[in-house]
């Protein structure tokens, strides 16, 4: 009698428990909103260890938001694929939010929209043709994502985390800005070097130092927000950027070496950190619209040819903690007019220095501490 009772009970249990389920799941798919339209996506072939996995692919929108974000999951399935022209001509879309479940996009996915910025997936594997408007967009993600598609024409990055090792650039061509946001220390040697249409560069205030020719021949360079905490600039980092024209250093600065910023032609102002002490062989060899160079009291020493050939240089201001002026530091400077220092005659005459004005003007010198 007892077990007539009990299976009611249990078969009622049952029930409840599958009309739950089943509320549940259609709730969830109702969660997924109408203007999104998805198929089935085969993301691994089947093997004869392992069965198909499926997915699925957005293959159609519908809507008119202006910011959109994209499910990471449909039916209990991860989104893996943005399909081609999904968004294109949605001249609405402002911003978008892409999850980092998306390993795929098609082309011309994005085209024709009036996104200004996008981060893209750390997972991402396939970035289409002209998925967006690159001319338009400033595209963020780690130093290993931008890497992969530096290719696609990408104009504008903002690296946001990884590694230095982890960024290399395929295309130097497209490239116009560059904003660091990760926490690097360094920029390494070579990085940058002949990205030719590459206008302006932030790096972040953990960057110490700047490698070895990490920008050289950079032409169109016009515009570098140094770090706060820079100490070092190395061997031709800014060599050849012909349309540098300021440079403000930060205070964190001291030392410039060999050929930093030779043949910039075109630059005409320069603000020193009160931290400098040395600067290097060829520093500023040849930025001939220089006119006017005044050194902080901090620096010690001035290598040979550092400001060779300034052709517009008319003013020098010294310290009189300077120690050495290299051999033709201010060769060929032929405008020279005015030579200032805060020391004595005497301590001038004490600075090691050997042909440092070789072939320059008629200068005079003032040495304020005589007053």
């Amino acid at each position: 009698m007892r077990k007539k009772t009990v299976l009611p009970f249990i078969l009622l249990f049952c029930f409840i428990a599958l009309l739950f389920s089943a509320c549940e799941n259609k709730v969830k798919d109702e969660e997924t909103p109408s203007d999104f339209k998805f198929s089935i996506y085969e993301s691994r072939a089947e093997t004869v260890t392992k069965p198909a996995e499926f997915t699925y692919a957005l293959v159609e929108y519908s809507g008119s938001d202006r910011d959109v974000v994209i499910p990471s999951s449909y039916k209990g399935k991860p989104v893996t694929k943005i399909d081609a022209d999904v968004f294109s001509g949605h001249r609405e879309i402002e911003s978008v939010v892409i999850p980092d479940s998306v390993t795929e996009i098609g082309e011309n996915a994005f085209a024709d929209t009036k996104l200004s910025s996008v981060s893209l997936p750390t997972g991402l594997k396939d970035l289409g043709k002209n998925a967006f408007d690159w001319d338009n967009v400033e595209i963020s993600g780690t130093a290993k994502v931008l890497s992969s598609f530096s290719r696609s024409g990408i104009r504008k990055y903002t690296i946001t985390g990884g590694e230095p090792e982890d960024f290399i650039i395929k295309d130097r061509e497209s490239l116009t800005d560059v904003v660091i946001t990760a926490s690097w220390t360094s920029i390494k040697n070579d990085l940058f070097v002949a990205c030719t249409n590459l206008k302006r560069v932030v790096l972040p205030n953990t960057v110490t130092e700047i490698g070895v020719m990490a920008f050289l021949a950079c032409s169109s360079l016009e515009s570098v927000t140094f770090s706060d905490s820079l100490q070092r600039i190395r061997f031709s980092a800014f060599a050849l950027c012909h349309s540098l024209k300021n440079i403000v250093f930060p205070a964190s600065l001291e030392t410039i070496e060999s050929g930093a910023f030779a043949l910039c032609n075109d630059l005409t102002s320069i603000t020193f950190s009160n931290s400098l002490k040395s600067i290097g062989d060829s520093a500023f060899e040849h930025c001939e619209k220089l006119t006017n160079v005044t050194f902080p009291a901090s620096l010690e020493e001035i290598g040979d040819e550092s400001f060779s050939e300034c052709d517009e240089l008319t003013t020098i201001s010294f310290g009189n903690k300077l120690t050495h002026l290299g051999e033709d530091s201010f060769g060929e400077c032929r405008k020279l007019k005015t030579v200032n220092y805060s020391g004595t005659t005497a301590q001038w005459n004490n600075i090691e220095k050997s042909n440092w004005d070789r072939i320059s003007g008629a200068y005079t010198l003032y040495c304020s501490g005589d007053n």
